[in-house]
């Protein structure tokens, strides 16, 4: 598969609007590189992305210690945009994917981005390395 790159900024290569068949979803996909992305480092990531769906799930847990339904109630958001189960396979179900970004060529250090239904202002980044969730940080 061909990936164009339509956005290069410093070292990073960014394809900003890659389908990725096994969540239904278009996302901004990014690659840290002095050069253009090798054959070899998009194969790589392209293969991470088979696995999207689990590494989704793992991130979903570490951005359950940012959410509670009673604070964001408590915010005034509408009872349509929260998640009452707490559970990273709930969150996992209502968090839209919306970046990724390779670190390396290796692809073994990455960070998902999402966006949540009950947060219009934050984007929920996790960062992984060697296929492990690290942290989620919000931003904004």
């Amino acid at each position: 598969m061909r990936l164009i790159f339509d956005e290069q900024e410093d070292d990073w290569w960014t394809c900003t609007e890659h389908f990725i068949k096994e969540r239904n979803e278009t996302i901004r996909l990014t690659f840290t590189s002095e050069e253009q992305p090798s054959e070899s480092y998009i194969n790589k990531v392209l293969d991470k992305l088979k696995d999207i769906d689990q590494l989704a799930l793992q991130a979903a847990t570490e951005i359950l210690g940012n959410y509670s339904y009673e604070h964001y109630k408590g915010l005034g958001v509408p009872e349509e945009k929260l998640e009452k189960e707490e559970t990273p396979e709930a969150i996992f179900k209502r968090a839209e994917l919306i970046s990724i970004w390779f670190m390396s060529e290796e692809c073994d250090e990455f960070e998902l981005s999402f966006e949540l239904p009950w947060d219009e202002y934050h984007s929920y980044d996790v960062e992984f390395e060697n296929n492990k969730p690290l942290c989620c940080a919000v931003n904004g």
